[in-house]
């Protein structure tokens, strides 16, 4: 039987055992305690996303400093995967290049893309690339071009991986592999003007934007984060790739312009001009309007007429341009300065942007994506007009937010007053369909 002396000398030795066992674990502050865990690190992968998003003010400038880590061809393999049916072939590049890979065919890259990635590229920028960005069956390239500066630029095309279709043109019959391809945004040559340096992506917002340093190149919209990547070279140079976690690129600033005419409702505002017969001007319920013709002597022209000659920017939306058709700017007389058209590519067939003129005869056109940029258009376009300083100049969007400059500017002269649509003179049907216009 326990006294109670004893008693009290067996519960203090317990809780002096106790003491020296709670003294001897680490001390966390309240916050380390119950902060989460980082990512681990996988091993034996290149990539990197067991730290905390990199702030875009600490990744902008890092310029991969250490040259001698530069990606060597057995790295590379850890980066890029074959793809079955496809050509790869990576290489060393000459000793004048220095480090890095050249790239001939086409690879996937083995990295998950995280809601939070950033990708980083140190490229040799004399050296076209394309990157191919998978959200299922639809998706983004992202095309850097070399050559002259009116060439050398980024540019962002809509694709897709449906069957291809067969279309005819003059008797004959060419296979469209993408009938959904078409330009959205272009960096409108800001890169020809920032000094060489390291690219990165991200995704962010329903939109891919690309930066270089602490300059936004192009922004464009997309349905998700892409769940496949591919690389795409004809002996492209890649000096460096990583990947890590980063925060999102800061928004621009948004200059804030009066509105002239806002244009939701096309179909509401007041037209003039007296359409040739076989020319129907359509009202639509939606608000939209379309033009169409069909055995036409002349162009088919109208126009809404603007509160006074000016300078102006003219932003549209249109649905399905077909070739032969386009749009106008005119001055208080109705005489056209200038005009946007929409024309057939001799090469595939397909729609392409250019400048025209409504009584011209169709010019004949032959792109070749590879080398320049390609101006395709297909469904939905957005189209920003400026004529001012005597040249017309114009960008395409694929949301109407963010815009990239397409073709050098154009001689043009003269205070616009009036915009509108035009089928040139047809025999075949040929329609133009406008859903918004917006003055500014």
């Amino acid at each position: 039987m326990c006294t109670n002396l004893a008693c009290a000398r067996r519960f203090c030795g317990f809780v002096a055992s106790f003491l020296l066992v709670f003294a001897a674990l680490p001390v966390l502050p309240v916050d380390a305690a119950n902060a989460p865990k980082p990512k681990a690190k996988v091993a034996n992968v290149p990539w990197d996303f067991s730290g905390p998003p990199q702030p875009f003010a600490a990744s902008c400038f890092d310029r991969f400093a250490d040259e001698a880590a530069e990606l060597t061809p057995e790295e590379a393999a850890g980066w890029l995967a074959p793809v079955d049916g496809w050509p790869l072939d990576i290489t060393a590049p000459e000793a004048r290049y220095g480090g890095g890979i050249v790239l001939k065919g086409l690879a996937r890259l083995r990295a998950p893309w995280l809601p939070d990635s950033l990708m980083r590229l140190l490229l040799y920028n004399k050296t076209p690339v394309k990157l191919h960005f998978w959200m299922g069956n639809d998706g983004i390239r992202l095309q850097y071009y070399t050559g002259s500066s009116s060439r050398q630029m980024w540019v962002a095309y809509r694709i897709t991986r449906p069957s291809a279709e067969q279309i005819v043109l003059d008797k004959r019959q060419l296979q469209v592999l993408d009938p959904e391809l078409a330009m959205l945004v272009t960096d409108s040559r800001r890169n020809l003007h920032a000094a060489s340096g390291v690219y990165e992506i991200r995704h962010q917002d329903q939109t891919l934007v690309l930066t270089q340093g602490d300059l936004r190149l192009l922004t464009v919209p997309v349905a998700g984060p892409p769940t496949d990547v591919y690389f795409e070279g004809d002996g492209a140079i890649i000096k460096r790739i990583a990947m890590l976690r980063g925060e999102p690129v800061p928004p621009e600033p948004q200059r804030q312009r009066r509105v002239v005419m806002r244009g939701e409702r096309p179909s509401e505002l007041r037209w003039i001009g007296e359409l040739p017969p076989g020319a129907r001007l359509e009202r639509r319920p939606d608000g939209s309007v379309r033009l169409s013709a069909r055995n036409t002597a002349q162009p088919a022209m109208t126009a809404v007429p603007l509160v006074r000659p000016g300078l102006y920017e003219i932003i549209v939306a249109l649905e399905d341009p077909e070739p032969e058709t386009g749009l106008y700017l005119a001055n208080t007389t109705g005489r056209v300065l200038d005009a946007i058209g929409f024309v057939r590519d001799a090469q595939t067939g397909r729609t392409a942007l250019g400048y025209d003129l409504p009584d011209a005869p169709p010019p004949s056109t032959k792109l070749d994506i590879e080398k320049t940029p390609a101006p395709y258009v297909t469904g939905p376009v957005w189209l920003r007009l400026v004529l001012a300083g005597g040249r017309l100049r114009f960008w395409v969007s694929g949301d109407g937010v963010d815009w990239g400059q397409v073709l050098d500017p154009h001689p043009a002269a003269g205070a616009v007053e009036q915009i509108g649509p035009y089928p040139k003179s047809t025999r075949a049907p040929r329609s133009f369909s406008l859903r918004q216009l917006r003055v500014r």
